[in-house]
């Protein structure tokens, strides 16, 4: 049992010391994503904040992990290996964010590609997330969809260009996830 579980255990023993053993499997597991979702953010964002780059990875983080409610995508096989994606994901997008500023035409081919990677396989399920009632997967493609139009809707409102480019590299990186999940589940399948 690795460091987070041990702490997760004990903040539910103490929580919910008459909790049924599958109760309190699930208050475990629920405490150990909430442990790992700090400090991966908090990582993050305290790389940010010594580059110099804290509002930036800010905006990454709360757009890609908005949309990744909705969309889903793929997951990490360990723990350490997600707070590395997480950290490099949103420490690149803040330092490179001026890349991703596109001219009109070119934000309108980016987002349709986005929009219908989503429409095909939004939202995104994996093993330990399946979706399977059809009102959720409705709700969560809509979701995900709307929040995709309103980034380019934003966009192209005139919204300041380094912001633009984090909207962007942000919607783009969820959606790559999503893409990858869907192909590497279809692989898994054949």
């Amino acid at each position: 049992m690795n460091v987070i579980a041990n702490i997760a255990v004990k903040i539910a023993n103490w929580c919910c010391p008459r909790a049924e053993a599958a109760e309190h499997e699930a208050i475990c597991y629920g405490i150990e994503l909430m442990i790992e979702t700090v400090y991966k953010n908090g990582a993050a964002l305290l790389l940010g904040l010594i580059t110099g780059y804290f509002n930036e990875t800010l905006i990454i983080l709360v757009i890609f992990k908005l949309l990744r409610i909705q969309a889903g995508g793929g997951h990490a096989a360990t723990g350490l290996r997600c707070t590395i994606y997480t950290v490099a994901v949103a420490i690149l997008g803040a330092v490179f964010h001026e890349y991703w500023i596109l001219s009109k035409p070119a934000l309108f081919v980016v987002y349709g590609c986005c929009i219908a990677v989503l429409w095909l396989w939004a939202p995104s399920a994996t093993l330990n997330n399946p979706i399977v009632h059809p009102a959720i997967i409705r709700r969560k493609k809509v979701c995900a969809l709307l929040m995709t139009g309103g980034g380019l809707l934003l966009i192209w409102s005139g919204i300041p260009g380094r912001y633009s480019g984090l909207i962007t590299y942000s919607i783009v990186i969820e959606v790559i996830s999503v893409a990858m999940n869907e192909i590497k589940k279809r692989r898994t399948l054949k």
